[in-house]
């Protein structure tokens, strides 16, 4: 009983250092399988993301918004007039006014039945005043430091 109590004792010595080796290995390959996925992964992924960026940068170039030029020529532009604005202290200066060419907010709630000749004429006069004043005093307030006090009056500024 004694030999083989030695031979039992020898026997699971070696197993476990088989074992452990055996199971370090099958640890160590576990790892370098799952570091080889992650990399494999990584760069389907990346590659993935290259042909979509590639496919929208062509979508885009496709519909991007063209930007729209201005004219240069401010008369061609529709809805402007030109002014020449002056006083006795001011040279005359030209300035080009965008007048509106919509309706005014006040004046919409009106029928087509009270709109005669006067309030028409009124609107349209009343208008061309303010854009008119308007102009007198940016033109004024930019060439000259002493605005002239009767233009201003006459403005009603």
């Amino acid at each position: 009983m004694g030999q083989t109590g030695k031979k039992s004792e020898k026997g699971p010595v070696c197993w476990r250092k088989r074992v452990k080796s055996e199971y370090m290995r099958l640890r160590q390959l576990k790892r370098f399988r799952r570091a080889d996925e992650v990399k494999s992964m990584f760069s389907s992924n990346r590659q993935k993301i290259l042909e979509r960026t590639e496919i929208l940068n062509q979508e885009w170039k496709q519909r991007r918004i063209q930007p729209v030029h201005i004219l240069t020529s401010v008369s061609s532009l529709r809805g402007t007039r030109e002014f020449l604005l002056g006083t006795s202290l001011l040279p005359r200066v030209s300035v080009w006014l965008c007048t509106p060419t919509t309706t005014i907010f006040g004046l919409t709630s009106l029928s087509s039945s009270q709109w005669s000749s006067h309030t028409v004429a009124y609107c349209t006069s009343w208008l061309m005043k303010e854009l008119f004043c308007a102009a007198v005093t940016v033109t004024i307030a930019r060439l000259s430091p002493w605005p002239d006090e009767t233009l201003r009056a006459r403005c009603g500024l």
